[in-house]
């Protein structure tokens, strides 16, 4: 299939006129749309979202890449134009796929100031729908720039046979482990039932109750900290569902679970991102292992903290 669209668009920039094509990146969602007019008045982009994981002694995967937005751009004025279309916040699937709607005001910046249509020019983009993102890149003749970007957002993966995890049910944190990276500096901090803990972490796992907080995984999304009970039974979370991501597994190695959710603290937006490896994956209970914090920054002691979940419910 990708085959047959190349060829289209090669057939495209061969008989059009007035063609440019412009390639920019988007640092907020580590992003890059390569955009393609045939001529003056319309065209359309496409783009791509690149995840470069850090290589471990179990990593067999290139970096890993797919494509997150696509629509039109249309001219307004002398080097500006509107763009819209829509953006998949998840790895684009038939099941749990959300598409959001997107506008941006795109400017070729020395177009814009002197009125005069540069081979080589700066092209600026922002976001003036849902959250605020903006871009930069270039803006050329060279037609076949947008053919870059298509190529690279879809890099395979090298296949190996791996273990199958298997996240599933409702788990309670029933102990916690709080270790120095280097043993030498202090001994390790078990925490078991009732006991209080206090972490560096993100919001519910700063300040929480052993056997009192609680985390629901399913096949591919999480939800953290129960908060009760409806009349029909059904659970009701305080974050989630949010989309989950397991890598680098191997044969010998269960893999690392990443996720990113959002919670509000203070009257603030939080978003943070949290990556743990898989230690242990049994039928009633997953060790984690988170992959590093620094409660002084990078002048303090590195600690890992373990989770002890135990299966509790479907």
């Amino acid at each position: 299939m990708k085959q047959i669209l190349i060829l289209l668009i090669s057939l495209i920039s061969l008989t059009a006129k007035s063609q440019s094509s412009a390639i920019v990146y988007i640092p907020s969602d580590y992003s890059v749309i390569g955009i393609y007019k045939p001529n003056q008045k319309t065209g359309f982009y496409l783009g791509g979202r690149y995840i470069f994981s850090v290589p471990s002694q179990y990593s067999y995967t290139t970096p890993y890449s797919y494509v997150n937005r696509f629509g039109v751009d249309v001219s307004l004025t002398c080097g500006t134009s509107l763009m819209g279309g829509g953006c998949f916040t998840e790895v684009p699937s038939f099941i749990n796929t959300k598409f959001i709607p997107e506008l941006w005001v795109r400017s070729n910046l020395v177009q814009l100031f002197t009125k005069k249509d540069k081979n080589l020019d700066l092209t600026l983009m922002v976001r003036i729908s849902k959250e605020f993102y903006y871009g930069l890149g270039l803006n050329t003749r060279f037609k076949y720039i947008f053919l870059i970007v298509f190529l690279f957002s879809s890099c395979e993966m090298y296949v190996t046979e791996k273990k199958t995890v298997t996240l599933s049910g409702k788990y309670v944190i029933s102990k916690v482990r709080v270790q120095s990276a280097d043993q030498n500096m202090s001994s390790d901090t078990n925490y078991l039932t009732m006991d209080m803990v206090h972490t560096v972490m993100p919001y519910p796992f700063d300040t929480f109750m052993v056997d009192g907080l609680f985390i629901h995984f399913d096949y591919s999304q999480v939800m953290l900290n129960l908060k009760g009970v409806q009349s029909g039974g059904r659970d009701v979370w305080e974050i989630g569902p949010h989309k989950y991501w397991i890598f680098n597994s191997t044969p010998y190695y269960s893999g690392d679970l990443q996720f990113s959710y959002e919670y509000t603290k203070g009257g603030q937006l939080h978003k943070p991102t949290l990556t743990f490896s898989i230690e242990d994956d049994g039928v009633e209970h997953i060790q984690l292992k988170s992959k590093g914090v620094w409660p002084s920054k990078e002048f303090g002691e590195q600690v890992i903290i373990t989770f002890f979940l135990m299966r509790v419910g479907p």
